[in-house]
């Protein structure tokens, strides 16, 4: 099981923390799990999408199944749904928020 935008799970979900095994997040790291962890990115960005998006760009066979494009040409949907959050998350890019909501990995994402 992955977390993805989090890296401790609720207390009402605790019976599943044997479970977790990987973590993408953009959170301040608390360290749960780390004896169990496959993969761990815990980077202070804009959004966890950035993470994940940037994932995708170094290795797209992890996310082979997801990239299907549903039209010829077109970006695949995980594009925009990646692309929606990082730019939301991000506060639109605004000048003044930069390296306090969101960083260059954040824009190389988008």
């Amino acid at each position: 099981m992955a977390l993805i935008d989090h890296n401790v799970l609720d207390r009402e979900q605790s019976d599943l923390g044997s479970k977790v095994k990987r973590v993408i997040d953009h959170h301040v790291d608390s360290g749960a799990y780390a004896d169990q962890l496959v993969e761990k990115q815990c980077r202070l960005v804009g959004s966890a999408c950035s993470l994940v998006a940037l994932m995708i760009k170094e290795d797209e066979a992890l996310f082979a199944e997801d990239l299907v494009r549903s039209e010829p040409g077109q970006p695949a949907n995980l594009a925009y749904l990646l692309g929606a959050a990082v730019v939301l998350d991000s506060y639109f890019f605004n000048e003044e928020l930069r390296a306090k909501k969101w960083t260059e990995e954040d824009s190389d994402a988008h």
